[in-house]
C-alpha cells in the first residue's frame, strides 16, 4: 500500500470518529431538552382578616390643619363576632378635652370613627404643657363589656400653637385649720375626719410609751413637748424630723409600707431628741452615719425590732458591703437605704460599746 492510498484511509477513519461523537452528545440524555409539563394554575383565595377575639383597634391618628386651626382625631375598630360597639370615648389634652367625648351604641361591630377640635371656637386651654405636641387617646367598648383603649399624639403647627393658653392657676387652697391634741410630751396635729383624729388616744399612749424606750435607751431626759403632724398620706418611707423637734409621720389606714406606728415614734423621736447633739452635715454637724445609725440603734432596728450586728455581718460578707469610708465621705442618703442604714447602726453600737454614750 503506498503512502498516499494510506493517508486517505486515516482521513476516513477521522471523519467517521468525528461523526460518531457527534451523535453521542445530540442523544446523549443528560443533554436532552425536557418537554414542558403541563402547568394547572390555580387562583389563590382571597385573604380575609381573622375575626378578633377582643376589641382592638385597627388604626387611629389625627389630621391637623394648621390653617383652618382644626384637628381631626379618627379611629377604626372592631369587636368579636355577634357583638357590637356599646360606647367609644375620646380623650384630648385641653381643659375642654378633659370632658371625653362620648360616641353612643349600638353601633356596628366594624366602626370608624371621627371628631373634629375647632381650635378657634373650643378654645386651646392646657392642662399639663404648652408645648407642640397634644396628647389624645381613644377607648372602645363592645356589648360584652371588653374595652381596648390606645393614644397618640397630635403634632401643632405654629397657627395652632399660638392658640395654645397655658393652664389657669390652681385655685386657692381650702380653708383648713389643724386639730390639736395633747399628751404630756406630745402635741398631735391631724386633718379632722381622718384615723388620726379617730385614734388619737392610743397614738398618745404608742408615743408616750415610745419616748420611755429611746430616753432609756439614750440616757436622757427630756420634760418638754414634741410637734407631731400626722398626715394621711405616704412620704418617703413614711416619717421625717425637722428642727425644733418637730416630726411628721404619716397615718392612714391603708399604709402599704406595713411599718408599725411605734417605729415611727422611736426613730424620728431618737432624731428630735438628738438634735441637741448632732446636727445634720449640712449644718455642720457629724454625717448621715452617725445621725441615722444612732436612731436605728435606738430603735433596735430600722423601723422593726432586728438583730443590727448580725444583719450588718450578713453585709459585709456580700458584694453589697459599703466600707465605712465611703459611708461617711459620699452621699449617704443616695446609698442604698437599707444597707447604709443598718451598717451605720452597727458602727454606732460599736461607738456605744467601746466609748459610751458620754464619749458619743
Amino acid at each position: 500500500m503506498n503512502s498516499k492510498t494510506l493517508r486517505l484511509l486515516i482521513l476516513t477513519a477521522a471523519l467517521i470518529g468525528c461523526g460518531l461523537i457527534a451523535l453521542g452528545l445530540v442523544f446523549y440524555p443528560g443533554n436532552s431538552p425536557a418537554l414542558p409539563a403541563t402547568v394547572t394554575l390555580t387562583p389563590a383565595p382571597t385573604a380575609s382578616p381573622t375575626p378578633p377575639s377582643a376589641p382592638v383597634i385597627r388604626r387611629l391618628g389625627a389630621t391637623v390643619d394648621d390653617e383652618a386651626a382644626t384637628i381631626t382625631f379618627y379611629l377604626a375598630a372592631q369587636v368579636p363576632p355577634r357583638r357590637t360597639v356599646r360606647e367609644a370615648w375620646l380623650w384630648y389634652d385641653t381643659t375642654a378635652g378633659h370632658t371625653p367625648r362620648r360616641f353612643e351604641g349600638p353601633l356596628p361591630p366594624s366602626v370608624t370613627l371621627s371628631y373634629t377640635l375647632d381650635a378657634r371656637r373650643e378654645g386651646l386651654t392646657r392642662t399639663l404643657t404648652t408645648t407642640a405636641e397634644l396628647d389624645y387617646w381613644w377607648l372602645v367598648r363592645d356589648s360584652a363589656g371588653d374595652s381596648v383603649r390606645a393614644g397618640g399624639i397630635a403634632h401643632l403647627g405654629p397657627n395652632l400653637q399660638a392658640l395654645v393658653a397655658p393652664p389657669p392657676p390652681p385655685q386657692s387652697s381650702l380653708d383648713f385649720t389643724w386639730s390639736l391634741s395633747e399628751t404630756r410630751h406630745f402635741r398631735f396635729h391631724y386633718m379632722p375626719a381622718t384615723a388620726a383624729e379617730r385614734d388619737r388616744f392610743q397614738l398618745g399612749r404608742v408615743a408616750e410609751a415610745s419616748l420611755r424606750r429611746i430616753t432609756a435607751v439614750l440616757e436622757m431626759e427630756f420634760d418638754g413637748q414634741m410637734d407631731v403632724y400626722f398626715v394621711p398620706r405616704i412620704f418617703w418611707q413614711g416619717g421625717a424630723a425637722y428642727g425644733d423637734k418637730v416630726q411628721l409621720i404619716s397615718y392612714l389606714d391603708r399604709n402599704y409600707t406595713a411599718i408599725e406606728t411605734w417605729t415611727y415614734f422611736t426613730h424620728e423621736g431618737t432624731h428630735a431628741l438628738a438634735q441637741d447633739l448632732l446636727q445634720p452635715k449640712e449644718e455642720g454637724g457629724p454625717d448621715g452615719v452617725l445621725v441615722e445609725g444612732l436612731a436605728v440603734w435606738a430603735s433596735g432596728g430600722h423601723y422593726r425590732r432586728e438583730p443590727i450586728d448580725e444583719w450588718a455581718a450578713v453585709i459585709a460578707a456580700s458584694d453589697q458591703y459599703i466600707p465605712l469610708h465611703d459611708l461617711r465621705t459620699g452621699s449617704f442618703y443616695e446609698f442604698q437605704h437599707e444597707t447604709a442604714y443598718l451598717e451605720s447602726a452597727s458602727f454606732v453600737k460599736f461607738l456605744v460599746a467601746r466609748g459610751g454614750l458620754d464619749k458619743f
